[in-house]
């Protein structure tokens, strides 16, 4: 496809539109730690906007104790490219204490030099009707 002929996209574009196609979009620079997270995502699990520090720790605490691990394993083999993909089923714990369960899908958008990533970028979406 010829590159010229796609649209410009403007930031804020790209903000709806991602927040059309997910339920919570994020974008992890590994570099610094730093991790962004839509205000969507927020909203999704019940808890106000910015209400987390942006490191990549909140993430980690809002998942399911038994589905840890299993995440925890899956994203390191695709960021050490063991797996070719990042997608993956697991839940997360809501602000009231409940469990929303989430599909996950990122991709690496930057490497660095020696192999190791740079930033992911990804998206949450609520699949918990799907679920039940």
């Amino acid at each position: 496809m010829d590159r010229d002929l796609l649209p410009e996209i403007s930031k804020e574009l790209l903000s709806n539109l991602l927040e059309i196609i997910s339920d919570g979009v994020w974008d992890w620079n590994a570099r610094t730690g730093h991790v962004y997270r839509s205000p969507s995502w927020y909203l999704m699990l019940g808890y106000n906007v910015d209400s987390f520090k942006n490191t990549v720790y909140t993430w980690e605490s809002v998942i399911h104790p038994d589905d840890y691990e299993r995440v925890m394993t899956h994203f390191d083999d695709y960021i050490t490219q063991k797996e070719p993909a990042y997608k993956i089923q697991y839940r997360c714990c809501t602000k009231n204490g409940d469990y929303l369960w989430i599909e996950d899908k990122a991709r690496v958008v930057e490497w660095d030099d020696d192999g190791t990533v740079g930033r992911v970028v990804g998206a949450h979406r609520d699949i918990s009707a799907e679920k039940s």
